[in-house]
């Protein structure tokens, strides 16, 4: 391998970086679409719920995502059966 193989890679790094944090204010994170409306009330609550999460103290978020993958995996067992 030569020695410019990583030669793009701190603007891929930063261009991530800046994807996963956004514009980050003192009220938390900017412009937070509201989820689309899937037209299933379990799933449509279930987005709505880790869209509320957004910005809030880590714990609060994840038991937001726990909620909503349960939802979710019991929504799909429904479709299952």
């Amino acid at each position: 391998m030569d020695g410019d193989s990583d030669a793009g890679m701190p603007d891929v790094l930063d261009d991530a970086s800046q994807m996963l944090v956004g514009d980050v204010t003192d009220d938390g994170p900017a412009d937070i679409p509201e989820p689309p409306a899937t037209g299933d009330g379990a799933v449509d609550e279930a987005l709505a719920q880790v869209a509320a999460a957004t910005g809030e103290p880590l714990e609060a978020q994840l038991a937001a995502y726990e909620l909503a993958h349960r939802a979710l995996q019991d929504r799909l067992a429904d479709v299952g059966s």
